[in-house]
């Protein structure tokens, strides 16, 4: 059988192309073209070397060693550079490029199957570096746009990304990595935490196994710190070479941490992250560079992960809330409204999360040591969603995600006297921006997009905002018609969306004994303004069924339908509390139940099954 040559013109128009990519790559050019032009050679390369690999000579290898070598050095596009690409081309080519692990050559480095020589051990690496670095680049486009239906999906990406991670793994645990090695290690982890930045993938991320990998991770960074703490403290000689080898670490440190802070931001993940007692693992942090971004990320992991009971009890917490009210602050005043690596968007939302509580909202609007340069914190989160709104030409790619983290802000803070008081007298500007962002409509938002349970839409929020501050006398005269041709009691039954199944069977039940209900699943529309139909059906209604459940006393949404019911129509509705568990009951709602209501009426209710 004749060897098959080595092709070297065709290897001589690769070489031009790469040289021609280098140049452009200094120009700042990062077009479509760019990244199909790096595909190519990539796709050439491997096709080359998967040919000939067994009758490639030395002199072969380092030519195609050295060009390697040229296409990682390509200038990377910092943060602020504009990468012009349209997001389906973006999304076509990050498969194209991901599809690349799938290729014999690659994965055989992938699971350290040894090379016939250190040459295509070089080359994958030098491969693998572009692969990820354009790849985590185009990510940077369509994170939020990927789907596990898309149409050029690998249908082992899932595999990919685990074969990836246990890569990620044995470099972690490598004691000396060259230069090379250690870019495949930057590259790789921050190609993950990419991947993680698409919120509704997290609960796939954790049936794959891939969230116990990142914990496997997190554990061998810990460990390895606490080794070169052990060494720098026993060993003044080893000083300077431990915190050689521990810079390396630095950027892949952030981005697992920036990976597990992405699954906090799920509600499945944080279920998932306290089964591992992942508190426990970032409190045992050692942050040996005292990098302030490191500190953040760890900050907002915390806040995310703990229940209202610990943060009643752990003081740490305390320091991790002005930590963050802190760069919150500085945001507010960037140009680009970062603080770090942060947007102030990433921030709010995990104080509107903490808000939820309001011990917790007390003690961050009360007790906080931060300056923040206002009378009040409430008064600083209010001014600057006065000047954020105001701006014009704000093209802040997350300016919806503020907006729907403020207005979600002071929607929990509007259920409390004092804060109340505060925000009826702002400026005129606040109350006729929430008005504004009432009668907004949801066209723009994302169907893909996650929204955590603790999270509304800017519409149901703002509305809520305006109910609780003002008189809602203006939903009476739309349910008093229908009262006068009814001659039986009506039902609304107001529920956490987690108890629907108990709700629905209570609704069966009360249809058949001949009660008219309302109840939102069979009476909102898409297209309706929801907190004003629910409030004239909780208006309309004889008498008012609260399904109290832990789900229930943790949402905003139960809460305004149970203070409305108890503050507004109090005198003129029968309002029972119906108690799905036996749940610990917040402060408010305890309070309101006993201050409110002369009669309390507990039902423990046992729905059966209907088969039974």
């Amino acid at each position: 059988m004749d060897t098959i040559q080595f092709d070297h013109k065709r290897f001589g128009d690769i070489i031009k192309t790469i040289k021609s990519c280098y140049e452009k790559s200094h120009e700042r050019i990062f077009d479509k073209n760019l990244f199909v032009d790096l595909w190519n050679i990539i796709n050439d390369l491997l096709n080359l070397i998967e040919i000939h690999q067994t009758n490639l000579t030395d002199e072969d290898f380092e030519m195609i060693e050295n060009e390697c070598y040229l296409l990682i050095k390509f200038k990377n596009p910092d943060s602020d550079d504009e990468i012009n690409i349209d997001l389906d081309s973006a999304k076509s080519l990050f498969y194209k490029f991901f599809n690349f692990f799938n290729r014999d050559f690659i994965q055989n480095d992938l699971k350290d199957i040894s090379m016939p020589n250190d040459h295509l051990t070089n080359i994958s690496c030098f491969l693998t570096n572009r692969i990820s670095w354009s790849n985590l680049h185009l990510h940077y486009i369509i994170c939020l746009e990927m789907h596990s239906d898309d149409e050029d999906r690998p249908t082992n990406f899932l595999e990919l990304l685990s074969l990836i991670l246990n890569k990620i793994k044995k470099l972690a645990r490598c004691p000396d990595l060259n230069d090379i090695q250690q870019d495949t290690l930057k590259y790789f982890s921050y190609m993950i935490f990419n991947h993680t930045n698409a919120t509704n993938s997290i609960p796939q991320f954790i049936q794959s196994q891939f969230a116990q990998q990142i914990i496997d991770l997190l554990n061998i960074i810990i460990e390895y710190k606490e080794q070169t703490l052990i060494l720098i403290h026993s060993f003044d000689i080893l000083c300077i070479f431990n915190f050689r080898q521990e810079n390396r670490y630095l950027f892949f440190e952030k981005s697992i941490l920036n990976t597990i802070f992405n699954i906090s931001r799920h509600d499945q993940g944080i279920e998932w992250l306290n089964q591992f007692n992942t508190t426990e693992l970032i409190l045992k942090f050692p942050n040996t560079h005292q990098d302030t971004n490191v500190t953040t990320t760890c900050s907002m992991i915390l806040a995310l992960l703990s229940t209202p009971e610990q943060i009643k009890h752990q003081k740490y917490l305390t320091d991790v809330f002005d930590h963050l009210l802190q760069h919150t602050f500085h945001a507010s005043v960037d140009k680009r409204f970062m603080s770090e690596s942060y947007h102030i968007s990433e921030i709010l939302l995990v104080f509107v999360k903490l808000f939820n509580d309001d011990r917790t909202a007390n003690y961050i609007l009360e007790q906080s040591n931060v300056d923040l340069q206002t009378s009040s914190t409430t008064e600083f989160f209010i001014e600057f969603f006065i000047r954020y709104y105001s701006l014009e030409n704000n093209h802040d790619p997350l300016r919806q995600t503020t907006i729907t983290a403020l207005v979600n802000i002071f929607w929990s803070i509007s259920f409390q006297d004092k804060y109340k008081q505060i925000l009826q007298q702002a400026k005129p500007q606040f109350k006729q921006f929430i008005e504004n962002l009432s009668k907004q409509t949801n066209e723009n938002s994302s169907t893909n997009e996650y929204i955590p349970h603790f999270l509304e839409n800017i519409p149901k929020a703002a509305a809520c905002i305006l109910t609780n501050l003002n008189d809602s006398s203006k939903y009476l005269s739309k349910s008093e018609s229908s009262k006068k041709t009814r001659s039986q009691p009506k039902i609304m039954i107001s529920y956490s969306h987690e108890d629907q199944q108990i709700c629905k069977q209570l609704h069966e039940i009360m249809i058949d004994q001949g009660f008219q209900t309302w109840v939102d699943f069979e009476c909102l529309k898409g297209g309706d303004d929801l907190w004003e139909e629910i409030a004239i059906g909780m208006m309309d209604a004889d008498v008012i069924f609260c399904l109290i459940s832990d789900q229930y006393c943790k949402s905003k949404s139960c809460r305004q339908e149970a203070v409305y019911a108890l503050e507004k129509l109090k005198e003129k509705k029968l309002i029972l509390p119906i108690y799905l568990q036996q749940p610990q009951l917040p402060p408010w709602l305890g309070k309101m139940f006993l201050k409110k209501i002369n009669k309390i009426f507990r039902f423990y209710l046992s729905i059966r099954n209907s088969n039974e």
